[in-house]
């Protein structure tokens, strides 16, 4: 599954990322097919997608750098399990 809403101050914001792992991986492309979902909703409404991703989770980040999205420099505390900062990550439209 994976979700956006439009944030006044971020634009479209990319939320609710979540793929069974019997379905994860290229081969499978399921993330890949819910992104382009994503994406072309996003275009809808905004120029750019955003999102915040943890930054202990490399699996995520090399597929959103996979798919064109880079670091913004902003970070922000993930305050439950497991504790640490979210980066967030934007890509132009």
């Amino acid at each position: 599954m994976m979700g956006g809403f439009v944030s006044e101050q971020r634009g479209p914001v990319l939320v609710g990322v979540y793929v069974d792992p019997a379905w994860r991986g290229r081969e499978a492309g399921v993330a890949d097919a819910l992104l382009r979902t994503v994406e072309d909703w996003a275009r809808t409404v905004g120029e750019t997608l955003a999102l915040d991703v943890h930054e202990d989770n490399p699996r995520a980040i090399a597929f959103y750098r996979r798919h064109g999205f880079e670091f913004t420099g902003d970070t922000h505390p993930h305050d439950m399990p497991p504790y640490g900062n979210e980066r967030e990550m934007r890509k132009a439209l």
